[in-house]
């Protein structure tokens, strides 16, 4: 179960970025992005949420998305705090 949920945690985040587009990369990083939903997926599916909580921690974990590209183009070190909101998710 545990291998399964990472890799649904992968197809999540690619099918989130897949939604957002390449438009949305001009601005934004990916991980930042899309990471914090697709652990939120990978951990709900591991610990066996019910759909509808999962659901709730999908939300939650949207509204947790940052990484503005700036950041990283500008050689900021914020590229790291977007992985790490990702993984807070």
């Amino acid at each position: 179960m545990f291998l399964r949920s990472i890799v649904e945690g992968y197809e999540v985040a690619n099918r989130v970025t897949e939604a957002l587009g390449p438009a949305h990369y001009r601005l934004w990083h990916t991980t930042g992005a899309a990471g914090c939903i697709a652990a939120a997926a990978a951990a709900g599916l591991a610990l066996g949420l019910p759909v509808n909580t999962l659901v709730h921690a999908l939300a939650l974990a949207a509204t947790m998305d940052s990484g503005l590209q700036r950041t990283i183009r500008t050689g900021s070190t914020g590229k790291p705090l977007h992985s790490g909101h990702a993984a807070a998710a």
